[in-house]
């Protein structure tokens, strides 16, 4: 079994954790095809456990791991810029019709509706030249918009892996 990745961490008592991935590809003995699978084996001094992966669970976890870092890097990016845009309006004076703006767009997404959102979603789409990506969308207007792409196949949106577009006979009403 090749090991993919171990990672070794040592508590505060001086005990180790370890976690370790390994493959073990598929193989042709006697004349059969024996599947292959990833392992996940977690372990500290005391024992340890080893967990079974099909191609496809393994494959599973590393998108979920992959996306939920990249929300992680978005967030912190958003993050960041809030915290500079909150150090300049300490140092600035801020006008109220920025304030009033940022307050309208708070309740405003705080009111969202499906009806608001397929609107804005099919807005989004046409501006867009009929295509976009998942990823755009979700920079662009939300994960909650995101979300509710896939309960419009049936409304003229087709999604295809990451790509989003509308349906040639599409017609805005």
């Amino acid at each position: 079994m090749a090991i993919i990745v171990r990672k070794v961490h040592k508590k505060d008592d001086g005990s180790t954790i370890w976690i370790r991935v390994g493959e073990s590809p598929p193989v042709i003995k006697d004349g059969n095809v024996i599947d292959g699978g990833f392992f996940i084996r977690v372990g500290d001094d005391k024992s340890d456990k080893i967990i079974r992966l099909s191609d496809q669970e393994a494959l599973d976890i590393a998108y979920r791991i992959i996306e939920s870092y990249r929300r992680h890097v978005r967030i912190f990016t958003k993050l960041d810029e809030l915290s500079y845009e909150q150090y300049k309006r300490s140092k600035e004076v801020v006008k109220e019709d920025d304030e009033e703006e940022e307050i309208r767009k708070i309740e405003e997404k705080k009111n969202l509706t499906p009806d608001k959102i397929e609107g804005e979603l099919i807005d989004y789409l046409i501006a867009a030249g009929g295509e976009t990506t998942l990823d755009k969308v979700r920079e662009e207007l939300g994960e909650e918009y995101v979300a509710y792409l896939k309960t419009m196949k049936n409304k003229g949106v087709r999604i295809e892996g990451i790509k989003v577009s509308l349906d040639k006979d599409f017609k805005s009403t």
